[in-house]
Formats: C-alpha cells, sequence, structure tokens
C-alpha cells in the first residue's frame, strides 16, 4: 500500500509510466519504508533517509545510490547514466586505450577543444566547470604533451587562444572512437530497428531539450 508517512508520499504517476514507479511498503512494526527499484528493495526512515538496501550492490556494480522518486522514468535512467558517465573513474577506464595515464579533466578539455575549435582559457574553465588555476594546470600538462597549442586573439591582442595540435586531433579522434566502441557494446543485443528508433527519439530529445534550455535564460 502507499505510505502515508510525511515526506515519503509522490503525486500519481502518469499512467504510461506508472509500471515503473517505486513500490512502497510500509513493514509491520518498524519505522521503515521499503521502496522496490529495478529488483532493489531500499529501506527508508520515517524521515525519508536511506537505511539499506536488499540485496546489497555487487563487488563491480556501479554504485548510482538510492532512487529519489521521480514519476518519469525515464529522467531518472539519464540520471543515473549520467552521474556513472561523469565520474573520473569510468571517462578514464573508457578513454584509456586513446589517452593512457590521461586524468578525466583533461580528457574533457580535449573533447570540448575538438567540439567547440579555439577556446580562451577562460572559457575552457566555464565549461570545465573549473577555477583559473585549475584550468592553467590542464592546459599546462596538455601542453607539454604536445596535444595543444596557444595562438593570438585577433579579436583580443591580451587574450590568447587554445586549440588542438595534430597530435592533439588524433588523440580526440581516438576518444571518439572509445564512444562509438562503448555504444555498439551497450546496444550488442538490440534490433537495428531499436537503435533506429532510439537514434531518432534521442535526437528529438536533444533537440527539445535545448530549446527548453534557451527558454529557460529568456
Amino acid at each position: 500500500m502507499r505510505s502515508s508517512r510525511p515526506g515519503l508520499a509522490e503525486p500519481p504517476p502518469s499512467p504510461r509510466l506508472h509500471a515503473a514507479v517505486p513500490v512502497d511498503v510500509v513493514e509491520p512494526g518498524l519505522c521503515t519504508v521499503v521502496r522496490t527499484v529495478n529488483g532493489v528493495g531500499w529501506r527508508f526512515d520515517d524521515r525519508g533517509v536511506v537505511m539499506s538496501s536488499d540485496p546489497p550492490a555487487q563487488a563491480g556494480e556501479p554504485d548510482v545510490g538510492a532512487p529519489l522518486g521521480y514519476r518519469s522514468a525515464g529522467l531518472a535512467a539519464m540520471l543515473e547514466v549520467f552521474a556513472l558517465w561523469g565520474s573520473s573513474d569510468f571517462i578514464t577506464t573508457l578513454t584509456d586505450d586513446a589517452a593512457p595515464g590521461m586524468d578525466a579533466g583533461s580528457v574533457t578539455a580535449l573533447t570540448l577543444l575538438g567540439r567547440h575549435g579555439e577556446l580562451r582559457p577562460s572559457v575552457l574553465a566555464l565549461k570545465l566547470r573549473v577555477g583559473a588555476s585549475n584550468v592553467s594546470k590542464i592546459t599546462r600538462r596538455l601542453g607539454q604533451d604536445n596535444l595543444i597549442e596557444r595562438s593570438a586573439d585577433t579579436a583580443d591582442g591580451r587574450a590568447g587562444l587554445l586549440r588542438l595540435t595534430d597530435q592533439g586531433q588524433g588523440v580526440v579522434a581516438g576518444l571518439v572512437d572509445a564512444g562509438d566502441r562503448m555504444m555498439h557494446a551497450i546496444q550488442a543485443e538490440w534490433t537495428q530497428a531499436e537503435r533506429d528508433t532510439f537514434a531518432q527519439l534521442l535526437t528529438r530529445f536533444h533537440t527539445d531539450a535545448l530549446r527548453f534550455s534557451a527558454a529557460q535564460k529568456t
């Protein structure tokens, strides 16, 4: 039955998503609520704090934390993937063949320069969400490895621009290949029709998400 404890009640789910919404069960004689998501039973106390999970995560399984109760199963799934793919361990493991021993910040900096072309250090820092000192360390290492170079900004003689060297472009090509191989492995058991449908819907989602983000700034 649905829990009536304060802070744990959820709005009625969308009919199309009801099968993915967590199920709450109040354990008899205990001040806990068991919420089952994807076969894992999460135990919450009466304040909504996670106490334990059953079964517990096995060694080697990614720790994505407890569910937050989103009514949108798609949003919940994406946030878990974003959290995993954004972790330093995941990035360095995935890209180790293309960029052996490179830290996650440097990998991200290279991909940003590959995507945007020349960037001022201050703009790169904003996109990396790091301070000036951190971006200086990252770009210094990449420069020493001959992966990026600095050029003058013709629009502002006081500023410099960072860009990939030929060697850096080669590393980025390797990173792109690593991503393609990852996607191929993830979808190994999908039919081609499923891959095509997923790509079509995700592309549409990307367009609409960018439109939504732009509207938030106005």
